[in-house]
């Protein structure tokens, strides 16, 4: 189970696997939960960017497919 952080609290510490090292990350909360919140995505500034996910080339190949060769029905 993960960590519960105060209602009011907006971001903490923790390791990010991405960097590999501790950063500071986003601390969310559902809608409608009254409690705390859990731990967000990293929002270090020198957070590595991989490039795009293979879902995401895919998506962009296809959109590029089809303006080449709009279909038909």
């Amino acid at each position: 189970m993960g960590e519960h952080y105060p209602r009011g609290q907006v971001e903490a510490e923790a390791w990010c696997a991405r960097c590999r090292r501790t950063t500071l990350h986003r601390v969310d909360r559902p809608v409608g939960q009254k409690g705390g919140g859990r731990l967000g995505p990293c929002i270090d500034t020198k957070h590595p960017a991989l490039g795009l996910s293979k879902e995401q080339v895919k998506r962009r190949e296809r959109a590029e497919r089809e303006q080449r060769e709009p279909r038909l029905f």
